[in-house]
């Protein structure tokens, strides 16, 4: 939490907070329970990378407005943990290096739910969708694309990321997919949280990976 400050140099707790999916219940999304359970985070603890947060502010009043800001000098910080995308079997010209991140597993208590899952970014660039990798089971040779069909039985092909800037009460959604052109909204961006949905695979206790793309150039 060190890295998080805000305008006015108050304090954590106060004026600002910050939540996480606290997995109590497994992510599932079902006709009784439309949301997953939240967790809000001590000022001690740490943040997880691929996976993103709520950062709740109080402005204080109408007409009033603050920020909360990230440490861009980033003191005391270690790389994000890579590795070489021979590994995995995933063979792209446009990067050699992956960030590996655990997603839930596939476990559900009725059939045909899903999980809901708010992943993120955690690289300074963005990336497309279709250069993020998903594996259920994390084998090697078992990573394919998003919006390959090898991976519709694990995870639903469209993503969503929220769609204003506001700090107020919002309702809205943008849906990015990789196999629809010109529906990938610009991918997703620098520290930016999208919700992923994960398909029930009855008795499967398998965990499902995300190999996040390590760029070695810029995409237009």
């Amino acid at each position: 939490m060190d890295l998080l400050g805000d305008s006015l140099g108050t304090n954590y707790g106060v004026d600002w907070e910050i939540w996480e999916q606290s997995g109590s219940d497994n992510y599932e999304v079902n006709s009784g329970h439309k949301n997953t359970t939240k967790r809000k985070l001590a000022s001690t603890d740490t943040v997880s990378l691929g996976k993103s947060y709520w950062i709740i502010v109080d402005a204080g009043g109408a007409g009033l407005t603050k920020s909360v800001t990230i440490d861009k000098t980033l003191n005391g910080l270690s790389p994000t943990f890579t590795e070489s995308t021979s590994g995995y079997g995933i063979n792209d010209s446009d990067f050699s290096k992956i960030h590996k991140h655990t997603l839930p597993n596939s476990v559900m208590s009725a059939a045909g739910n899903v999980k809901k899952y708010m992943a993120g970014n955690p690289f300074p660039y963005a990336f497309m969708i279709k250069d993020l990798y998903f594996s259920h089971g994390g084998t090697s040779g078992s990573y394919n694309p998003i919006g390959n069909s090898s991976n519709d039985s694990y995870i639903n092909a469209t993503f969503y990321k929220h769609d204003s800037s506001e700090t107020g009460p919002v309702n809205g959604y943008t849906a990015v997919n990789a196999g629809t052109p010109g529906f990938d909204g610009g991918g997703i961006h620098p520290m930016e949280g999208f919700f992923i949905k994960i398909e029930e695979e009855n008795s499967d206790t398998d965990d499902n990976f995300f190999a996040y793309p390590l760029m070695m150039k810029h995409r237009d």
